[in-house]
């Protein structure tokens, strides 16, 4: 009984990893993909022709995972800043934080 006291006592962090490339390309068929095919086969997106009758048909009208991924990059970029290795200058987003942020 001691000794289950004293392990128990100890805190322990159990952690699990997943590749970060996976976990993206997971996130993007999971939120954007199926739910935005189900919201075209509805007919609830304009100029998207209704005599769609497979998912890969309605794919052509979605970004890419690449085009995704830039696009998320971007919006990044935008918010939080970015390193311009060129003159190795932090240049500071436009977010709602971005002033009250400490970028050294």
């Amino acid at each position: 009984a001691g000794a289950n006291r004293q392990l128990s006592a100890t805190p322990r962090m159990i952690t699990l990893g997943r590749d970060p490339l996976q976990r993206s390309y997971s996130s993007y068929q999971y939120n954007y993909v199926t739910p935005t095919i189900e919201t075209m086969k509805k007919g609830k997106v304009r100029h998207i022709p209704k005599n769609l009758t497979t998912d890969a048909e309605y794919k052509e009208y979605l970004l890419t995972f690449e085009e995704m991924i830039k696009a998320e990059l971007e919006q990044l970029r935008k918010c939080l800043g970015y390193w311009r290795s060129e003159d190795n200058v932090f240049v500071p987003g436009f977010g709602a934080n971005a002033t009250k942020m400490h970028w050294k």
